[in-house]
Order: structure tokens, then C-alpha cells, then sequence
């Protein structure tokens, strides 16, 4: 397994040895996934991070056309909702939510 452990690198060393890591050697997705992950974490360049957040955010926003964020009222109303359940102690445990789950 391959993981990129850059700390104190220009952003463009590690695109250049990401770049590497990813198309030059056979290396299964997880690890590819990993690399990412560390490369994303190790982004000090606020600009460029917002480049792939709304990068992303686009792509999700096109393939799934039927998602929209909730609106501060409905985060609200959940909320209450959850905290009143929560009062009620209308919620399930782990082992609920194993068995439930298991017949998915």
C-alpha cells in the first residue's frame, strides 16, 4: 500500500507525486482513496481547496438532481423532533439497529 506523507511540500509537489502514485502504478482503489484523503488534508491553499469542494459539490449536485439542503426551518423542526424523541425515548439501540438492518 502506497500513502503519500508530505508535510512540508508545495501544493504542486504533491499534485506532481499524487499524479505519480495514481497513474504510474497499479494500486487498488482503497489505497487511491487514501492518498487522496492525505493529499486533500495536507491543502493549505484555501483557494484551491474551494476549487475542489465546489468541484465536487457540482458532481454530486448533477448525478443526484433530487437532492436539495435542507432549510434552516427544517434543520430546526428535525431538531425539535429528535429532541422530543429522544424525551419520549422513542429511539432504537445498536442492537435494534443490527437487527433491523441485517433484513435490508
Amino acid at each position: 500500500m502506497v500513502v503519500i506523507q508530505e508535510n512540508s511540500f508545495s501544493n504542486n509537489h504533491l499534485v506532481k507525486k499524487l499524479f505519480f502514485l495514481l497513474y504510474t502504478q497499479i494500486i487498488d482503489l482503497q489505497t487511491r482513496k487514501l492518498n487522496l484523503i492525505t493529499y486533500l488534508a495536507q491543502i493549505k491553499d484555501e483557494i484551491l481547496f474551494d476549487k475542489l469542494e465546489n468541484y465536487i459539490l457540482k458532481r454530486v449536485i448533477e448525478h443526484n438532481p433530487d437532492l436539495k439542503p435542507f432549510t434552516v426551518e427544517e434543520l430546526v423542526n428535525r431538531i425539535e423532533k429528535s429532541e422530543l424523541d429522544f424525551k419520549n425515548r422513542n429511539v432504537k439501540n445498536q442492537e435494534d439497529l443490527e437487527r433491523i438492518s441485517a433484513n435490508w
